[in-house]
């Protein structure tokens, strides 16, 4: 079977321009919201519909503590690898597939390692290495990773010797300035025109709404065949705050989706 691509909607403001009517009667329960950029959307047409609002990002957070073997030969080198996992709402080379860094330490003078000089010396490492995906921190003998520049990438760690403990697990970005600006670029062409771009820094809402049955056509090669015609739309509006319009405009698409 094949599939359409979502047809895409970006409403900036004026929401009281949007909303010709809700709830317009017909059948019990039903209702209806015309967009005047897009058309009818009624709860009674609809497949599947959900909704999804922009969300800061989580820092993953991971914690190792280093131990050396008690049965370790001289000279012992202790390493970490963490693995910095690829960013996929990127499209750089780079960001294909994930790329490990392994950083180790060992005693200069050839004898057993502390503890708590491995750890200082791998967090300096890290922090030194300007191709590194987290920055490190160190208190005794743990080591302490966390996401780099707050949270735009996803990581692992792993030790042959020593505790590793996931903190918290990152989390992306959700509908944040850059994935807009993706959605939503300045097309070839555009020159010389106002295109509707997102607003920079803005708080989004999306709703993925599927409908049938309103263009419902019938089949001139049966007798008493119909075919039903699916629309799938995403709809971003822009957080709008206490404005009357956007209010009702996200409460008539919260009923419908519900």
């Amino acid at each position: 079977m094949l599939r359409r691509h979502a047809d895409k909607l970006l409403i900036n403001g004026d929401y009281a321009d949007l909303i010709l009517n809700d709830d317009t009667g017909g059948a019990p329960g039903t209702r209806c919201l015309t967009l005047s950029d897009y058309g009818i959307i009624c709860d009674t047409h609809l497949i599947s519909g959900n909704k999804t609002c922009s969300a800061d990002a989580t820092a993953g957070e991971i914690t190792v503590d280093v131990v050396i073997p008690e049965s370790c030969e001289c000279p012992y080198e202790w390493c970490l690898t963490i693995v910095c996992l690829p960013n996929l709402q990127l499209y750089n080379t780079y960001n294909t597939f994930p790329s490990s860094k392994v950083y180790c330490y060992e005693d200069p003078a050839g004898g057993t390692p502390t503890d708590t000089d491995t750890a200082a010396a791998i967090a300096a490492a890290i922090n030194a290495d300007p191709f590194a995906c987290v920055e490190a921190s160190v208190v005794g003998a743990q080591i302490t990773l966390t996401s780099l520049d707050g949270a735009t990438t996803g990581f692992q760690a792993y030790a042959a010797s020593g505790t590793v403990t996931t903190v918290t697990e990152f989390i992306p970005p959700v509908l944040d300035t850059d994935e807009m600006a993706r959605i939503f670029p300045i097309e070839t062409g555009t020159f010389g025109s106002i295109p509707t771009l997102p607003v920079r820094g803005g708080d989004y809402c999306k709703y993925n709404i599927v409908i049938r049955g309103q263009e419902d056509v019938q089949d001139v090669d049966g007798a008493n065949h119909w075919n039903a015609y699916e629309k799938e739309v995403d709809i971003y509006i822009l957080d709008g705050g206490a404005d009357p319009g956007y209010v009702a405009l996200i409460a008539a698409l919260d009923a419908i989706i519900a």
